[in-house]
């Protein structure tokens, strides 16, 4: 019964938001049940981080992005996953997955913050469940939210993780997120920095490299970033994260 009224109301919320992007299409009901589903399927697929170290500079790191949010149905989440792909995926459930390869690559708890950010705007939107509703329908999440089953919540992760937004999408994210960082005391800048640091680390391992495709072109992100207005939201104020500490936390087998 539940996959069959998911399924009717995905209809008519297509219908009615058509013009909309990034419209809600999925019930945040469905989203809330898809949320344990990802998180357990994440652990099984790959080691979770869970040093304290780790945890609680994600968790700051979290804090300070947070205020630059609106109302959610339920508050984000940072999962770090012990792996050399330098990526970060939200995923439906207002989860956000880190890499170890990403925490690696960026220099500083700024940066990591400015690709939390971006991701986060994705999470506020809910672009993940979205787009995922409409890659693989909405029979399907409502099955695997009400059913379960290991074989269909490893295809929704697989899923889930590759999503490819539109360059409409991957550009308010950029935007939002250098708004987000304003509002946080950030300098935006780091942004670029960021998108440098990820650049480069492509040039060396390609094959590890993930979340650069297919966003908008590089150079012009970069610029994009470095080229924004001194803010007024505030003063700037450092974060008080020790990032290579947070770097020597991390499990050596994939380290460099």
């Amino acid at each position: 019964m539940l996959a069959i009224l998911a399924v009717v109301a995905f209809g008519a919320a297509r219908i009615a938001f058509r013009d909309r992007i990034g419209a809600p299409d999925v019930a945040v009901e469905i989203e809330r049940g898809l949320r344990p589903i990802m998180r357990r399927q994440v652990a099984l697929e790959g080691a979770v981080v869970e040093e304290p170290v780790v945890v609680e500079a994600f968790a700051a790191l979290l804090a300070r992005l947070r205020p630059g949010l609106g109302v959610l149905p339920f508050e984000p989440e940072i999962i770090v996953v012990d792996s050399p792909v330098v990526n970060a995926a939200a995923l439906p459930g207002s989860l956000v997955c880190v890499y170890a390869g990403l925490v690696r690559t960026l220099e500083t708890p700024e940066q990591m913050a400015a690709v939390l950010a971006h991701e986060l705007v994705h999470v506020e939107r809910r672009d993940a469940v979205t787009q995922l509703a409409r890659e693989v329908g909405m029979a399907a999440i409502a099955s695997a939210v009400s059913r379960g089953g290991e074989t269909a919540a490893q295809s929704l992760l697989r899923e889930a993780i590759g999503l490819r937004y539109s360059r409409a999408a991957e550009d308010r994210a950029d935007l939002g997120c250098l708004e987000m960082l304003e509002r946080a005391g950030i300098d935006p800048g780091v942004f670029g920095d960021a998108l440098e640091r990820i650049a480069e680390a492509g040039t060396r391992t390609p094959d590890l490299l993930r979340w650069l495709d297919p966003h908008t072109d590089i150079d012009a992100r970069i610029a994009r970033a470095r080229s924004r207005p001194p803010s007024t939201a505030g003063p700037l104020r450092q974060m008080d994260v020790d990032w290579k500490a947070v770097q020597s936390a991390l499990p050596s087998v994939f380290g460099r």
